[in-house]
């Protein structure tokens, strides 16, 4: 899979370039309000005997009966509620997580003057494989920038409390791989870091694969330098280019780039 970074030119680019490295954000520091912050209705454990026998054993309400039973679980209840309405429920399972964000695309005018300092920034490229791990290594982690793709939908989505157990994927797209329509422009990917918190961290020097320059930024000279030493560096070609704004239509250009599609197993 190929996936792109929008960046400012300044020394985060300069150290994602030298020492590949890239940085991981927390949730909290989004600029959406609604990113990962599901819907979570209200609390309701009734049938939590049937849907998880195991934490309705361990809360030691198999042991109660009658009303002292209903008075355990409705304070259970309001004890979540009160921690969902607070936000603290939500903080506590977001805690440790970071995110890199990465895009399908790198020819949006918008995501240009957002993220890559008004067009004078630059796109990173980074080549992903899918298939075939170095080293014969059979797991991988946030260094070998494994991207999920977003999905956008009118409505948020569903957190349910209830002590049902979840399938991992359902909690992964329920907390951060589910945004707003509006969002749909940035065709978002994302690399999910679920302990450690957010900073920078290392990735594979082999992913490196491309930089575009913006329309704007007239570094061309230095960063042809800087790639030459790069790909020397860790063994593979770098290439460079220089985005242009189109004089006929609003798009923008990249000559030479060639668009590509993901090629997943």
């Amino acid at each position: 899979m190929y996936r792109y970074k929008y960046v400012p030119d300044g020394e985060g680019l300069l150290k994602l370039l030298t020492d590949r490295t890239v940085k991981f954000t927390h949730p909290s520091k989004f600029n959406d309000p609604f990113d990962c912050l599901p819907s979570m209705p209200r609390t309701k454990l009734a049938a939590l005997k049937s849907v998880n026998p195991v934490l309705y054993e361990r809360l030691g309400l198999n042991a109660m009966k009658g009303v002292e039973k209903v008075n355990e679980l409705y304070k259970i209840e309001k004890r979540l509620e009160s921690r969902s309405r607070s936000g603290e429920l939500l903080s506590d399972l977001l805690k440790d997580a970071s995110v890199l964000s990465l895009s399908k695309i790198p020819d949006s005018i918008l995501m240009w003057s957002h993220y890559a300092d008004f067009h004078t920034g630059a796109v990173v490229e980074f080549k992903i494989p899918t298939n075939v791990w170095p080293d014969e290594r059979m797991r991988f982690d946030h260094g070998d920038l494994i991207a999920l793709d977003v999905v956008y939908s009118k409505e948020r989505p569903i957190f349910k409390h209830d002590g049902s157990k979840s399938d991992p994927n359902t909690i992964l797209n329920t907390l951060y791989l589910t945004k707003a329509k509006q969002w749909e422009y940035e065709q978002e990917s994302r690399v999910i870091k679920n302990d450690g918190g957010e900073g920078i961290f290392p990735f594979r020097p082999y992913l490196l694969n491309g930089l575009i320059l913006g329309a704007k930024n007239r570094r061309g000279a230095f960063f042809d330098k800087l790639l030459r030493k790069i790909s020397a560096e860790i063994g593979k070609n770098v290439s460079l280019y220089q985005a242009e704004f189109c004089k006929a239509q609003y798009k923008i250009k990249i000559p030479r780039f060639k668009f590509k599609v993901d090629e997943l197993p």
